[in-house]
């Protein structure tokens, strides 16, 4: 992962290329220091929530409605 990347992309990236590489199948919570957060996984489901600046709270387990299998699932930017 580049120095530097956004951390949707570096999240999506180690998820979804490194793990899948070595044989793995997960996600992983990624979180700035701007506060935004990427929470990609390649697996069934993940258990993950958030809350943003306005105390917007998502909680999921299985892939919401529209997000894209394997891309920067759960995502919020601030």
């Amino acid at each position: 992962v580049e120095l530097g990347a956004p951390i949707a992309e570096a999240a999506n990236t180690v998820v979804n290329d490194v793990l899948v590489e070595a044989g793995g199948e997960g996600g992983v919570i990624a979180i700035d220091r701007e506060g935004s957060i990427a929470m990609p996984f390649n697996s069934e489901g993940m258990y993950r929530a958030s809350v943003d600046i306005n105390g917007e709270m998502t909680v999921s387990i299985y892939r919401n409605k529209g997000e894209p299998e394997g891309a920067f699932a759960g995502t919020v930017e601030h």
